[in-house]
């Protein structure tokens, strides 16, 4: 009788055919069989079973990084159909494979003691003739007459190959209770052991939880996330940022990966049991001048091409989320992560906005800002530019922003001289402030004047209009200059803005009119005392104090 016979074949023809029985669950991985050293790949791989009935293969993804079906990344203990017209790469985008269902005459290869009846060469039982068919274009080989005990004889053989070669791996069953998979990863401390002695060895200490089996986008108020198929919540992470100037360009198809070096880095350090995460901050698309389409294409073309499960953190405007502020990464730990606690100690970040000045490499452009620099010290995780990371290079020089929040003195006088008064005097006087918009202006008044009994202060940049009220009237004029500098301003504006909801924006045009627009008072223009007046932050509440001594500007 006529039977079907299914085999995988390796396109670039690294093996022979591997035979897949009928309904014989087969798994294949790094092996003598497949001749694939890639210690990426697991020794128990994929599980492959044949329908040849129906001419297809159900493919189980086993090993610790994915395989792809079609376009179709599969995690672990996801699942698949497979027809002749879909390729199955073993890892990812490597190593691509076919089936194919070749038509056989069936021949005794049991112990029974039944006889097949004789037939004339060429001829099934009904006297048709059949058509005998090209093995496999990739080895050029061709079936001959009288060789179906022959080719038998070989099946037989590899099917004994793959037996003793996957004598432990989980062989159908739930995956639940396979050898291998997260219930019998865990030891007894917790920690995560994989079921390839390699791999087992490299994931030590691993805390990780279950793969996603689709890729999603989701959005968290002006945070978008994206999480392609496979990505699994770990302890150890590689944060990386996504950069609009080198990555994405400016349409779907229009990018690049950085360097060639980046896809192969990053399968390795998923490999070596670390989460891959993207952040970038793109207020473009709020904008306007990026689609959200178009942009949500660019992600998922970077991340096949990749070949790695990746999360994306998409900042879409100013705020908590937007790099340097740390924001979307608390969102990543508190509702990302499959709840395990990332381990900071292992985790470290690499990114190009690093303050590098104009030809920090002969011919190299400055770096568009320095916030991801600075969003790792603001989390003070060990941070490396692409070249230092995926090329080697040695660190290059760069400039840290003028203002530094972390050096702030909480102990210091809040005014200069130390012992001006702040109290009423009995007679009505006339007090000017100065200073850039958010430099603590109206803090300073409720905090230390109103407080003296000191009312109605007049808060303003200009100053000619009150002298002369002042000296209409016979009285006192000071003048309180703020020290707080343009770029200290703009920090107490972003500060503001991420935790005062009711707050009305500054824009950054004040804060640069102001700036060309400023002169120093002097005593000769009619006021009876000058006084500089400090920013001292003082903060009641901790998780405010930590924020703001954070860096918040990205540029």
């Amino acid at each position: 009788m006529i039977m079907l016979h299914c085999f995988l074949h390796c396109t670039n023809g690294l093996h022979d055919p591997i035979p897949l029985p009928h309904q014989q669950p087969v798994v294949i991985g790094r092996s003598p069989i497949t001749r694939i050293p890639d210690k990426n790949l697991s020794r128990k791989q994929v599980e492959l079973t044949a329908d040849c009935h129906k001419k297809e293969v159900h493919v189980r993804q086993l090993g610790c990084n994915p395989c792809k079906v079609g376009n179709r990344l599969l995690a672990r203990g996801d699942t698949a159909t497979a027809t002749e017209s879909v390729t199955l790469c073993v890892l990812a985008d490597k190593y691509e494979h076919y089936f194919k269902f070749k038509t056989r005459q069936s021949c005794n290869i049991s112990s029974s003691n039944e006889t097949t009846p004789k037939r004339k060469a060429g001829h099934d039982g009904s006297g048709e003739k059949v058509k005998r068919r090209r093995v496999d274009d990739v080895n050029k080989k061709e079936d001959s007459d009288g060789s179906d005990s022959e080719h038998m004889e070989a099946v037989k053989k590899q099917l004994k190959l793959l037996k003793e070669n996957m004598k432990k791996a989980p062989v159908g069953g739930d995956m639940k209770s396979a050898p291998g998979t997260r219930r019998e990863h865990v030891d007894k401390t917790g920690e995560a052991v994989d079921d390839d002695d390699t791999q087992g060895a490299a994931r030590k200490g691993v805390v990780e939880g279950r793969p996603t089996k689709e890729a999603t986008w989701k959005q968290h108020d002006s945070l978008m996330l994206y999480t392609s198929s496979g990505v699994v919540g770990r302890s150890k992470h590689n944060h990386l940022s996504l950069s609009p100037g080198k990555v994405f360009p400016t349409h779907a198809g229009d990018w690049r990966i950085l360097y060639p070096e980046v896809p192969g880095k990053l399968k390795k350090l998923f490999s070596d049991g670390y989460k891959i995460v993207f952040l970038t901050n793109q207020r473009g698309i709020r904008g306007g001048k990026v689609k959200v389409d178009e942009y949500k294409e660019k992600v998922s073309r970077i991340v096949s091409k990749l070949g790695v499960p990746v999360q994306v953190f998409v900042s879409l405007r100013s705020g908590p989320y937007r790099k340097p502020a740390v924001g979307s990464w608390t969102h990543l730990r508190d509702q990302a992560n499959d709840g395990i606690e990332i381990d900071m100690k292992k985790s470290f970040y690499v990114g190009d906005a690093a303050g590098r000045p104009k030809d920090w490499a002969p011919g190299k452009k400055k770096d568009f800002s320095c916030s991801d620099r600075l969003f790792a010290l603001n989390l003070n995780l060990p941070f490396y530019t692409p070249e230092e990371y995926f090329l080697g290079k040695k660190p290059a020089e760069y400039n840290m922003p003028e203002f530094d929040p972390r050096k702030l003195d909480a102990s210091a006088a809040p005014c200069d001289p130390a012992d001006t008064r702040l109290t009423p005097l009995a007679q009505p006087e006339v007090i000017v402030f100065v200073g850039f918009p958010a430099s603590g202006k109206s803090y300073f008044y409720r905090e230390h004047l109103q407080k003296g009994g000191l009312a109605g202060v007049v808060a303003e940049v200009c100053q000619s209009m009150y002298l002369d009220v002042a000296s209409k009237f016979g009285v006192t004029c000071r003048c309180f200059v703020f020290t707080t500098s343009h770029q200290h301003a703009r920090h107490n504006e972003r500060f503001r803005e991420m935790t005062d909801s009711t707050h009305q924006a500054i824009n950054e045009m004040m804060l640069h009119s102001y700036r060309s627009k400023f002169t120093e008072p002097q005593l000769s223009e009619g006021f009876t005392e000058i006084v500089k007046i400090n920013f001292v932050p003082r903060f009641r509440d901790k998780k405010l104090q930590s924020l703001y001594t954070m860096f918040l500007l990205d540029k």
